[in-house]
């Protein structure tokens, strides 16, 4: 199998221009370096045309004090002129929405003080058609640990078909991430998207961390719309976080079945004991018992009443408060370890307090065969 690689193309404001994305104002700055990963001149993540629905979208991230100056450009593709858009606003993004039949190859856009042509991407949900697909985005994670998630991933849960999201690593090259996601056993399907664009600032940059920060969910919503709504059910987690199931049972089983059409489940974190060599998933079988869970992941059935809601991080809109999505059986692991540290200091814990957990161990035994010890 090869691993299909696309690239994100979208239109920044040049670095004359006078206006910049004003933070939202809620936001409260704590220190300087939020400037420096905060997306501020971005107007345009991506052009995506829908054949069925005779739309061209623009996804963006929210336009705030930019929206005038991106409702007065003017828009026009290799087939003419377009008419003036509509906006449609969602909780991390908007959206420009222009009637447009044909999918064009390309769209100009001409604004005051900037131009820029855009590639047009086509829709294609067929490619993923009937597929166990998992989602995912990162940044610079080891390809051993990205290995070792789509190892899981298929032999607990059968995914066979991943959409990679990478967000500006430099860790690797994209064709070297590629071929690992080509090479994994059991998939048949695999696509590896580049993201070049600022994911948001640190969390000690800012009172509120989700404040700035859009990237994750506007992109997992286009690339939903674009690659994901044919698929049979489709899994967000990221590469730190192993779904398991009490009974061993597939994730994507459960929700192809479900009524809603989702499963919801939470996670909580597993420790690897201090050690020479290199951190993998397999060495996750510590815990501290005064830990709380964590935030849910879900999976979820496109062609469902959840799958054609708005997709977040940890929820889908306007699920977060119906229990009856919330499967007991299934948890994630959350591997603390497992992690470049980019968010804050997850680099391997103090083992004082850290207690074995033998149940995990075997769990993690059923993939991994070799778990430190």
């Amino acid at each position: 199998m090869t691993a299909m690689i696309l690239g994100l193309q979208g239109l920044a404001l040049p670095p004359e221009h006078p206006l910049r994305r004003d933070p939202p104002p809620r936001c409260k700055v704590l220190d300087a370096s939020f400037w420096d990963r905060y997306d501020s001149r971005t107007l345009i993540y991506c052009a995506q045309h829908v054949a069925g629905q005779g739309r061209l979208s623009l996804y963006a991230p929210p336009l705030w004090n930019l929206t005038d100056i991106a409702l007065t450009a003017r828009y026009s593709t290799d087939a003419g002129p377009l008419a003036a858009p509509r906006l449609r606003r969602f909780d991390k993004y908007d959206r420009l929405d222009f009637a447009c039949p044909a999918r064009p190859d390309w769209l100009a856009v001409q604004g005051n003080g900037f131009s820029s042509t855009v590639p047009v991407t086509a829709c294609d949900p067929s490619y993923f058609a009937g597929t166990n697909l998992v989602y995912t985005m990162s940044q610079n994670n080891d390809l051993a640990w990205i290995r070792d998630w789509l190892d899981w991933n298929h032999w607990r849960h059968k995914a066979d078909a991943v959409l990679f999201a990478d967000n500006a690593s430099t860790a690797y090259s994209a064709e070297e991430l590629a071929a690992v996601l080509a090479a994994a056993p059991g998939y048949r399907k695999a696509m590896l998207v580049t993201v070049p664009y600022r994911y948001g600032p640190a969390p000690e940059a800012v009172a509120r961390w989700s404040d700035g920060e859009f990237l994750q969910v506007t992109v997992m919503n286009a690339l939903w719309e674009a690659w994901m709504t044919d698929a049979r059910a489709v899994l967000n987690a990221d590469v730190d976080e192993i779904v398991t199931s009490a009974d061993g049972g597939s994730i994507f089983d459960a929700t192809a079945t479900s009524l809603m059409g989702l499963v919801m489940c939470h996670g909580y974190w597993r420790y690897a004991m201090p050690a020479p060599g290199p951190v993998r998933h397999a060495d996750h079988w510590h815990i501290r018992p005064e830990d709380d869970r964590c935030p849910p992941k879900y999976c979820v059935r496109p062609d469902s009443i959840a799958g054609r809601r708005q997709l977040k991080v940890h929820r889908i809109k306007g699920f977060s408060r119906m229990p009856f999505v919330s499967r007991n059986e299934f948890s994630f692991h959350h591997c603390r370890n497992i992690s470049t540290s980019w968010k804050y200091d997850r680099d391997r814990a103090d083992p004082a307090g850290l207690v074995a957990d033998p149940v995990g161990k075997a769990d993690l035994a059923t993939v991994f065969k070799e778990p430190c010890d």
